[in-house]
């Protein structure tokens, strides 16, 4: 019997909703952003998944008074565990994205950022039409394995790459266990 005592396994990227989230590259992340991604608002809510961290069910579930003086508010109410409610300033590269919406978004008639259709039970925006968004985005592309929360798993590499401390990063995305943050570095 032959085998290869330095097999490597690799690490599997999504598989119909299965594995671990890809981790998009900065080549990637940018031609969503410029080319995948249609409107204002799209590029907004991943926007705000990649520079926050923050889960896309939260990210839809953003108010317009949750976005204060720099600060984007996560209340304890929408949040995973409903844990604690988290603030996040909003970094520089995030603003213009924030500013193009709130600009196309005007005056509409709902509390939440990203508004649902008429007639939505929840209100908002649902973390399943993100997903069919982002899908569309990345067919469009040509990008393979991406989901909802690449955006959230990019962010918090991005983080340790730039110097985070794990328990820097667990502040930032809401982890209440340190360990948690390593199954996102890539």
């Amino acid at each position: 019997m032959n085998f290869d005592l330095n097999f490597q396994p690799n690490i599997a990227q999504k598989n119909n909703r299965h594995g671990k989230a890809k981790i998009l590259s900065a080549d990637e992340l940018l031609k969503l952003f410029s080319e995948g991604l249609q409107t204002d608002r799209d590029r907004c809510i991943f926007a705000i998944c990649y520079f926050t961290t923050c889960r896309i069910s939260e990210c839809v579930q953003l108010q317009v008074s949750d976005i204060q003086n720099g600060v984007i508010t996560f209340r304890k109410s929408t949040t995973k565990g409903k844990g604690a409610t988290r603030q996040i300033a909003i970094d520089a590269n995030l603003k213009p994205f924030l500013d193009d919406w709130m600009s196309e978004r005007g005056s509409i008639n709902s509390a939440y950022l990203f508004p649902g259709r008429r007639g939505s039970k929840t209100g908002h925006l649902t973390a399943r039409m993100a997903d069919e968004i982002l899908r569309e985005a990345c067919d469009r592309i040509g990008i393979d394995g991406a989901s909802t929360h690449s955006f959230r798993r990019s962010g918090i590499t991005n983080l340790h790459k730039q110097g985070y401390a794990p328990h820097e990063i667990a502040q930032i995305s809401g982890h209440r266990d340190i360990t948690n943050v390593s199954h996102y570095i890539g």
